[in-house]
C-alpha cells in the first residue's frame, strides 16, 4: 500500500503530465508529434536531474568489440547505439556495483537489445530461443549463444534466488517480445484494459533488472531481507 507522501507524489506527476498533454495536444489526440511533444514537456517539468555518471571507456570498448565479434552485419551506427544503450544502463543504474558486475549487465543488455531488433528481421529465431534454451540446444547466432551463456553465468554475480528470477524474467521477456511480434496489428479490445501493461512489464524484463541491482556480496552481508525491496 502506497504511503500518503507517495500518493501525493503520484498525483503531482499525473497532474504535470495531464497539464502538459492538455496544453500541447489539445484536440489532436492522434498526432505522433503532438504526443512526443507532450511527453517531452512532461519530462522537462520533472525535478529529476541527470546523475552525470562518467562513461567508462574500457567498458564501452569491450562491449563494442563483443558486438563486432558476433559478425551479424550490423552497421557501425547500430553497433554504437547498442553499445551506448547497454553501457549507459550499466554505468547509471548499476553504478554502485563493481566493474565486472557492470560488464555483465552491459553484455546482457546488449544481447537483449539485439534480440529485440532481431525480431523485425527473423521472428522465428526470437520465438525459438526459449525452446532451445529449455532443451539445452545450441542457438543459431553468436549473440543468442552469448545470451544463453550469460544466463548460466548470472549465478556468479547474484544470489541464487535473484539469479533464478533473472533467468525466468529473461525467458518471459523474450517470449513477450515474440508475442508482441506475432500480434502486431491486433486491436486491443476495450475489456482488455490491463493487457498493454501486462505485455510491457514482460518485454521490459523489469523483474530481471531489479534483481541485478543486488550482488552476491550484498546478500552475503545483509541476508535476504533485500528481496522485500525488489517490488
Amino acid at each position: 500500500v502506497a504511503s500518503e507522501s507517495e500518493c501525493c507524489a503520484l498525483m503531482r506527476l499525473t497532474s504535470l503530465f495531464l497539464s502538459a498533454a492538455d496544453s500541447i495536444i489539445g484536440k489532436d489526440t492522434t498526432s505522433s508529434a503532438a504526443i512526443v511533444a507532450a511527453v517531452h514537456s512532461f519530462l522537462q517539468r520533472l525535478p529529476y536531474r541527470h546523475p552525470n555518471n562518467p562513461q567508462n571507456v574500457k567498458l564501452r570498448r569491450e562491449i563494442s568489440d563483443e558486438i563486432v565479434s558476433w559478425n551479424t552485419g550490423l552497421s557501425a551506427d547500430h553497433i554504437e547505439q547498442i553499445t551506448d544503450t547497454s553501457c549507459g544502463t550499466a554505468e547509471c543504474t548499476y553504478a554502485h556495483t563493481g566493474y565486472e558486475h557492470q560488464r555483465f549487465v552491459a553484455l546482457y543488455t546488449a544481447c537483449l537489445t539485439f534480440v529485440d531488433d532481431l525480431g523485425y528481421k527473423n521472428i522465428e529465431l526470437v520465438g525459438e530461443f526459449v525452446q532451445r534454451f529449455t532443451r539445452g540446444q545450441p542457438q543459431p547466432l553468436p549473440a543468442l549463444s552469448r545470451l544463453q551463456g550469460l544466463l548460466a553465468e548470472v549465478y556468479d554475480y547474484c544470489p541464487r534466488v535473484s539469479a533464478d528470477a533473472i533467468v525466468t524474467s529473461t525467458m518471459d521477456g523474450i517470449s513477450g517480445m515474440y508475442t508482441e511480434l506475432i500480434t502486431k496489428g491486433y486491436i486491443v479490445q476495450p475489456e482488455a484494459v490491463r493487457y498493454p501493461y501486462h505485455l510491457r512489464i514482460r518485454t521490459g524484463i523489469a523483474v530481471g533488472y531489479a534483481h541485478l541491482t543486488f550482488t552476491k556480496e550484498w546478500a552475503r552481508d545483509a541476508g535476504h531481507m533485500y528481496l522485500q525491496v525488489v517490488p
